[in-house]
């Protein structure tokens, strides 16, 4: 293996349901949620509704400065750990690495980048303010 495709998307822009396909888990007419084994499925509006209904906060969008506090943190994560990023693209409201093969666990390295730049962005947003990026899918190449 030579590396992992990480996709984290932030708080309320990729629900289950999304009709742009998710890989969470559906919501039947009757009320019961029905898991699937890591398939894709596609848009689902009731699904999308209800998850919608669960926020308990609003969508995070980051804002230019916030996207670019989180890019300088992944830099600095980056030298600190000894990661090779071979890409990265920060969005509004989702995020991709694309990052070498490590000793350590995939999810102890997307943990230090989401943890440290989160704070980072937090810092921006003040006291209070609800921020959650979500891993949403790790293909490992």
């Amino acid at each position: 293996m030579l590396g992992f495709h990480l996709v984290s998307t932030t708080y309320g822009t990729w629900l289950p349901g999304d009709p742009r396909g998710h890989w969470s888990p559906i919501l039947t007419p009757d009320g019961k949620l029905v898991y699937h084994s890591g398939v894709p499925q596609p848009g689902d509006p009731m699904t999308e509704e209800w998850a919608r209904k669960q926020m308990k906060h609003d969508m995070v969008v980051l804002t230019p400065g916030e996207r670019k506090a989180m890019g300088d943190s992944f830099g600095r994560t980056t030298q600190r750990y000894a990661y090779r990023v071979f890409a990265a693209a920060l969005w509004s409201t989702h995020v991709h690495l694309v990052i070498a093969n490590s000793a350590e666990n995939i999810s102890t390295v997307a943990g230090r980048y989401k943890g440290i730049s989160g704070k980072e962005v937090r810092v921006l947003r003040g006291p209070g303010a609800y921020l959650d990026c979500r891993l949403f899918q790790g293909l490992s190449f």
